[in-house]
């Protein structure tokens, strides 16, 4: 049914026209489907190198950390967990009252491979959006976080 309303449809064009988060979502879709190309040779996607690289970084650490490092939510940070420790790239123990996440050897060697992914999809963005583009969502994350 197509809405007759013509102040709905003028609400409509102002959302779809100056609303940050229509924007922001669309423009995290579309490069998130370029990572995804480039990593789904690795079986990795973008939000699994993520947390990889987390790991990397700071590991080992509890998957709460990992998720706020990140911004995660719980249930996409526990599904991703479960794919990367069944796939061998990370192993989830018990530490004290919690958990705990390492990379394993084979998580670092994957690691180590899917840069080259990452490094091509990075190249594309940044012919894509230039130089002052790549800076411009620097600042809008810096001043967000």
């Amino acid at each position: 049914m197509k809405p007759e309303n013509s102040s709905l449809k003028k609400q409509a064009r102002e959302v779809q026209k100056g609303c940050a988060g229509f924007k922001l979502r669309m423009l995290n879709r579309i490069v998130n489907s370029l990572y995804g190309e480039e990593l789904a040779p690795y079986n990795l996607t973008l939000s699994q190198l993520n947390m990889l690289t987390v790991i990397v970084q700071a590991g080992p650490l509890s998957p709460a950390r990992i998720g706020k490092a990140i911004h995660l939510e719980r249930s996409t940070l526990s599904r991703n967990l479960k794919l990367l420790d069944e796939a061998g790239w990370i192993r989830i123990k018990s530490a004290g009252r919690g958990l705990e996440v390492e990379i394993t050897k084979s998580g670092e060697a994957l690691y180590e491979k899917c840069i080259v992914g990452w490094r091509k999809a990075q190249k594309t963005l940044h012919k894509d959006l230039g130089q002052d583009g790549l800076e411009a969502m620097q600042t809008l994350f810096s001043k967000m976080t």
